[in-house]
Parts: structure tokens; C-alpha cells; sequence
């Protein structure tokens, strides 16, 4: 008897809970889960399902349910509308016919349903995890495998605590080295996702290893399920993969560039202006292409430090009522194909953002001492 293959982690995973394998390629293999979460939203018509064919949850031990997507922000106890309120007393209803635990609002447990499963313990490494919820493989982070269900599959799980699923490939993303400043785990997801595709992962469970924390490691899972990924498993710190290992592929479009225009309003070359000029300095040419939008004046003192390649475009602001700069601005985020405006101090600010609104480009803004220019500059902003 010759060495047994290679297994990834994610395999052994899904080995362990098959109850039946399926026929390969015409059936689905059938998952035993160890944890099925609940909220008040996809559980209704799950459990009104039961209720009419004359059966009950089969593993209440194994369910835990919570009230989330009705919850209102705004605090309190009250749902904001008829039809959460409904919601809830439904789900409330349901947990105490069959017997399940549900974290109401109020109690100290209640919570977001992908979230309370690791506050309170209940998600442990190894585990199959489901739950009527897209951001179920969130779970991943904690080395377990978890999927978004649906409510007739909710309906299922519930009935049989079984879940039938085909086979998955594996798909293996590592990710090496230390981040820079400013940058999160949830950037490096939606860089593989510009890279690969919102369809890149489908079919496959992706086994991330990123040289991160718990807490970076709950983004890349959360983002699983926007990539088209069914679940997603993520090994401890640093982990490895013992089986086939694969690069993210090469998929869809090239992105190009995104276009950044700074829009400084100042005259004088300050604080401010080093700042901007550390941006334009530090940006990475491969993903950004940097713009800067000020008064000629500016220009002129800035001009001796500017790197080569950024493009300056004049533009002088002398009141917010003024539509002239308005339109000009307007003007050079179409033309200039510009993805994302970064305004400098209170004016830039006060005036680039309402333009950039209309036009659909998405702002930052920056402005220092923010709490005493726009106590003072509110009162004269107009005048």
C-alpha cells in the first residue's frame, strides 16, 4: 500500500464531515454541520417548511440563532418598522417552539450573526459552519469551513442538520511579506478580487495564507462569498498548504491606473502643500496616476519639487458661488477620466465635494484643523 496523497487542509476538513459522497459529477457529496446559525431574516419560510410537512429541528443543541438584520441602529428595543417587528416576533416564536437559544434584542449576546459565533466561542477550528447569511465564510479566519446558505437550505439543515454540497476545487492564496502603512487586510482582498475577477474564485475554496492577525485575517474571509467563492478556509498565521498549491490566475481586464487628482485652493506654499507633495512623491505609479488642481501661483512654488510625471492643472477658486471654477472642475473629472478627487484644506474641501458628487467620483478629504476652520468658515463661506 503505497503513501497516501497529500491533502490541503481544506480537503481533510471536508473529508471529515462527508456523511454520504456523491456520485462523482452527479450527485453532491452530503456535509454533516457542526454549528448552524439563525436570524430573523431567511429563517421564516425555513421554518414555516417544517412546521407543514409535521417535522422539527433535528439538532437545536447545534443552532443558535440571533436577531441582526432588523436590529435598529439607532439603539433601543423597538424595530424601526411593521415588518421587522414581524420578523423578529417570528423568529422569537419559532426558537421557543423548537427549543433553540436566541440572543434577543436587549441581551448582552445579541449581535451581528457572523460575529457572535467567535465572541462568544462557538466557531472552533474545524468545524462546518452554515448560516442564511453572504457573509457566513467570515468563520474561515478561525479555521473553519463555512458557507452562505439559502433558506431553503436553511430549511434543510435544520431538518436533517446535513448539508449536500459538490466537491469544490481548491484554490491556494498566498500572501507574503509585511503590508505598508495605511494598508489592511481588506485592501489585499479587493486586490485579489481586481485582479482575478469577481468571478475568480468560483468553485473553489480559497486556503489564504496571510502573514497576519485574527482580526486582518476576518477580512479575506468576509470578502469570500463577493468573489464567488462557496467557502473559504483560512489556515493559522503563516500557514501552509501540504497539497497542489495555486497562484490567483490572471483573469478578466487589466485595471489600469486609477486616476488621483489633489485640489489645493491655498496661494502660498505651506504645511499643506509639503503635505500633498509627499503624496504625489510616495504614490505607487503601478496602481495611481496623480494630478494636482491648484492657482497658478502655486504651481509656480511648487514646480521645482513636483516629481515629472504629475500633470497641473490651474484652477483658482475665489467664492463658493462662483460657477465658473465649478464648471471647469466638473470639466476636468470627465475628460481627465479622474477616479478619485483628494481635496486639501476647508474651502477645497467645501467646494470640490458637492462637484464631485454630481460627476460620481468618490472624494477624500483632508483638511486640517478641522474643527476650527469649519466653525469659522461655515459663517463666511457664502459671503
Amino acid at each position: 500500500m503505497g503513501p497516501m496523497p497529500a491533502r490541503t487542509l481544506a480537503q481533510k476538513l471536508w473529508d471529515s464531515h462527508v456523511v454520504r459522497t456523491g456520485d462523482a459529477g452527479a450527485e453532491p457529496d452530503l456535509l454533516y454541520v457542526d454549528l448552524h446559525l439563525v436570524h430573523e431574516v431567511t429563517s421564516p419560510q425555513a421554518f414555516e417548511g417544517l412546521r407543514m410537512t409535521g417535522r422539527h429541528v433535528r439538532r437545536p443543541d447545534l443552532t443558535v440563532a440571533t436577531m441582526d438584520h432588523n436590529v435598529p441602529t439607532r439603539g433601543g428595543v423597538r424595530a424601526a418598522d411593521e415588518l421587522s417587528r414581524k420578523q423578529m416576533e417570528v423568529l422569537a416564536e419559532n426558537c421557543e417552539r423548537e427549543g433553540i437559544p436566541l440572543h434577543q434584542i436587549g441581551s448582552r449576546r445579541q449581535g451581528i450573526v457572523h460575529i457572535i459565533g467567535p465572541e462568544l466561542g462557538l466557531t472552533q477550528p474545524g468545524m462546518v459552519i452554515v448560516c442564511g447569511d453572504s457573509h457566513t465564510s467570515t468563520h474561515g479566519a478561525f479555521g473553519a469551513l463555512a458557507f452562505g446558505i439559502g433558506t431553503s437550505e436553511v430549511e434543510l439543515v435544520l431538518a436533517t442538520q446535513c448539508l449536500p454540497q459538490r466537491r469544490p476545487g481548491d484554490l491556494a492564496v498566498n500572501v507574503e511579506g509585511e503590508l505598508p502603512i495605511g494598508v489592511t487586510a481588506k485592501d489585499i482582498a479587493l486586490g485579489l478580487i481586481g485582479r482575478a475577477g469577481t468571478s475568480g474564485g468560483i468553485g473553489h475554496l480559497v486556503d489564504a495564507g496571510l502573514a497576519a492577525g485574527r482580526d486582518a485575517r476576518l477580512s479575506p474571509g468576509r470578502c469570500g462569498l463577493g468573489r464567488g467563492v462557496p467557502g473559504q478556509r483560512d489556515p493559522a498565521r503563516g500557514g501552509t498548504l501540504a497539497g497542489r498549491r495555486a497562484r490567483l490566475p490572471e483573469r478578466g481586464r487589466v485595471m489600469r491606473p486609477l486616476t488621483v487628482a489633489h485640489f489645493d485652493n491655498a496661494e502660498v506654499r505651506g504645511g499643506v502643500e509639503e503635505h500633498v507633495l509627499t503624496l504625489l512623491r510616495g504614490l505607487d505609479r503601478s496602481r495611481f496616476r496623480p494630478l494636482l488642481v491648484c492657482p497658478p501661483e502655486t504651481a509656480a512654488k511648487l514646480s521645482a519639487d513636483l516629481p515629472g510625471d504629475v500633470a497641473v492643472v490651474p484652477l483658482r477658486l475665489h467664492r463658493l458661488r462662483d460657477l465658473g471654477p465649478a464648471f471647469h472642475l466638473a470639466r476636468l473629472l470627465r475628460e481627465r477620466r479622474v477616479d478619485i478627487l483628494h481635496s486639501h484644506m476647508f474651502y477645497s474641501s467645501l467646494f470640490a465635494s458637492p462637484v464631485a458628487w454630481l460627476c460620481g467620483v468618490p472624494v477624500i478629504v483632508e483638511t486640517p484643523h478641522v474643527r476650527e476652520h469649519w466653525r469659522r468658515g461655515l459663517k463666511s463661506s457664502y459671503v
